[in-house]
Order: C-alpha cells, then sequence, then structure tokens
C-alpha cells in the first residue's frame, strides 16, 4: 500500500492524493507509484489499452446512441442502412487505430460505384472518427483529405423496389376494389401530397380544407409512436390537392368508411 500527493486539485485549490492497495509485491507498488508521478494513471493506461484494441464498430456502437437522441426515426433508419450495407462491411472489425488513407479512398471509391449517396455515407462514417478523436482512440480522420471521385449515379435496375407512374396507376384501381378504402385513399394521399408516412398517420380530418382543397401538415407521428411537430420548419406546409383525391377523401368522410 503507498499514499501520495498527485498536486493541487484545480477545481477546488486543495491538494491532491490517492491511496493505492492490494499489491502482491514492493517492486509492483514502486512501479505503479512511479506511473502515477509520471502521470501515467490508471485512467490512462485504460484509454491507452483501448486505443490499441477498440474497433470500428464498438465506436460506432458507442457512436449511434448519441446519435439517435439527436435525429428523428426516418433519419435514423436511413443513417443505420447506410452503415449496414456500406459502412460496416468495409470498416467493421478493423482496429481504429490501424485504419489508413488508403483503406478509406478503397471504400469510397467502391461505394461510388454502387450508389449516388456515397457522398453522404463518406460523410457518416466521418462523424464515427470524429467520435473516436474526441475520446482519445485515434489522432487524424483518415477519410478527411481524400478527394471526392466523379461518378455518374448507377443506373436504376428492373428489380428496383418502386412503381413507375403506369405501375402505380394500375395499382390503384386494385386498391379500391381489394383493400379497406381507408388504405387506398391512404396510397392516393401520400403519392398525390407526397407525404412522409409519419404525416399521413398523423392526419385528421381537420387538416383538410375541402372548399380549398387543401391538405395542412403540422403534425407527424414519431419515434416510439409519439405525436409530435414534423420533422423541420420547411415541413410546415400546406398542400393543395387535386380534385380526384378530395372527391376520395370526401367520400371515406361522409360515409364513415376510414378515420383519416
Amino acid at each position: 500500500m503507498f499514499n501520495t500527493y498527485l498536486g493541487i486539485n484545480s477545481k477546488t485549490g486543495k491538494p491532491k492524493r490517492t491511496t493505492r492497495r492490494g499489491f502482491k509485491s514492493i517492486k509492483k507498488a514502486k512501479l505503479a507509484l512511479a506511473r502515477l508521478e509520471l502521470g501515467e494513471d490508471e485512467a490512462t493506461l485504460k484509454n491507452q489499452m483501448q486505443k490499441k484494441y477498440i474497433t470500428f464498430k464498438d465506436v460506432y456502437e458507442m457512436w449511434l446512441p448519441i446519435y439517435k437522441a439527436k435525429v428523428e426515426n426516418s433519419t435514423l433508419n436511413l443513417t443505420e442502412n447506410y452503415f449496414f450495407y456500406y459502412i460496416l462491411p468495409d470498416l467493421d472489425d478493423r482496429l481504429i487505430i490501424g485504419i489508413t488513407y488508403n483503406d478509406c479512398h478503397q471504400s469510397i471509391l467502391r461505394w461510388s460505384k454502387h450508389t449516388s449517396k456515397f457522398r453522404a455515407i463518406r460523410g457518416y462514417a466521418q462523424q464515427v472518427f470524429k467520435y473516436a478523436r474526441k475520446n482519445g482512440w485515434m489522432n487524424g480522420d483518415p477519410f478527411e483529405d481524400i478527394e471526392t471521385p466523379v461518378t455518374q449515379p448507377p443506373k436504376k435496375k428492373e428489380t428496383d423496389k418502386f412503381y413507375t407512374k403506369e405501375e402505380f396507376n394500375a395499382f390503384l384501381p386494385w386498391a379500391n376494389q381489394n383493400l379497406f378504402y381507408g388504405d387506398f385513399a391512404a396510397f392516393r394521399v401520400i403519392a398525390y401530397a407526397g407525404l412522409r408516412l409519419g404525416e399521413l398517420r398523423a392526419l385528421t380530418w381537420e387538416d383538410v380544407n375541402f372548399n380549398e382543397m387543401s391538405l395542412d401538415v403540422n403534425k407527424a407521428i414519431k419515434r416510439n409512436e409519439v405525436l409530435g411537430a414534423p420533422k423541420n420548419k420547411s415541413s410546415f406546409r400546406k398542400i393543395s390537392l387535386d380534385l380526384e383525391t378530395i372527391s376520395i377523401l370526401k367520400n371515406g368522410n361522409l360515409n364513415k368508411k376510414n378515420t383519416l
């Protein structure tokens, strides 16, 4: 056991001392004392060990809850997809301190061949490196000086999961005949008004102005099924509706086939 003076506490102005026990030998106690006197305390040594063994995925899993608390659910889902499909397959189990400029350059080149969003993906990866740098696990950002490749966005494949205009126009009559009326109306509104799903789910009949043929978007269903404001200021908007969409909504309201 030893008790040693570590200087003056910068916050309180009082002497700072520490006591350490449990050493198996005098030699180990003297070594611990020497490290403390040099400023290499246990917290510093622990951080050095983390720096040596921590992986990109380790840092990502610590960063994600912090990021999650700051963004909407739709943004979080998009971000998690970027990591799942692009970033983690490349950097997942790599030691954070060992990731190089060349590693990141090759990643960007691969991403750019598969998606036009590779610049956004790079930005999300950099947020993880920034978090690692703040914690002292690395010194720089290996993405920082990489020149962004100039590429053409990949052509859409026939297997992409979206409807063409013709397909959607064919789908709506089928939906009218085979789905609940409210579901049919929802497909019509979300497509012709350009709503987010959370905005659609939050609509009430009071948001529909049948005389002006408009829709007032002023709220949204968010994460954990909480009703709140739309995603940002520009999301508060009044949308003009076409005559057919208004007729479909009016029919649903008058006949009480579904609540909006």
